[in-house]
């Protein structure tokens, strides 16, 4: 009897069967606490390796999944634009990404500073490997795509594998985060000054 098998026999012994079923309805809510469960163990992980301690403040969005990031010396209402680091499933893959993304979805409607955002950024974050997402202004480089929610999920569950994830993210996001902080800064003070006329 294969592995599988032994496994499927174990899930329909009468003794387990009430349990595998609630585990089965409780699906998307055991998905979405391993994730979140995830993204602040990452959060905690670049917490530990942010390179000026008191320049940025990192978040935690549950609903978004993401990891917020912000300089700390402005206040965040005037950071249009912000660094995150984002898990989606989208088109039978699972996303893990450094973003360049929207604080406000409505922001990013008003057509002069989503203009502003392009003509800041659309270069540099080309350069640096970045892709545009197609339904609103949105700029990611991909940290792993997984062909499936599952392999994911199993990978974040596995210690090493969670660990060499945290490393991936952190060995490339303080990079970006330093390198992009002026233009980005620039941006998002242009962005302010339209925003307030």
């Amino acid at each position: 009897m294969s592995k599988e098998a032994e496994l499927l026999d174990l899930f329909a012994e009468d003794e387990n069967e009430r349990y595998v079923l609630e585990i089965i309805q409780r699906r998307v809510e055991i998905r979405h606490h391993v994730i979140v469960k995830f993204l602040k163990e990452v959060q905690g992980y670049l917490q530990e390796r942010m390179p000026a301690k008191d320049r940025w403040t990192l978040g935690l969005n549950e609903e978004y999944r993401s990891i917020p990031c912000w300089n700390s010396a402005v206040p965040e209402e005037r950071q249009y634009l912000r660094y995150e680091v984002q898990q989606w499933f989208g088109e039978g893959h699972s996303h893990l990404a450094l973003c360049l993304a929207w604080r406000d979805n409505e922001i990013w409607k008003r057509s002069k500073a989503h203009d502003v955002a392009v003509q800041q950024l659309a270069a540099p974050l080309k350069t640096a490997g970045f892709k545009i997402s197609g339904d609103r202004w949105f700029r990611y480089l991909y940290v792993r795509v997984h062909d499936s929610d599952e392999d994911f999920l199993l990978r974040v569950v596995n210690k090493e594998a969670r660990e060499e994830l945290f490393r991936v993210i952190a060995d490339r996001f303080w990079p970006l985060v330093e390198e992009m902080a002026k233009q980005v800064a620039d941006a998002n003070e242009q962005i302010a000054q339209l925003v307030q006329k």
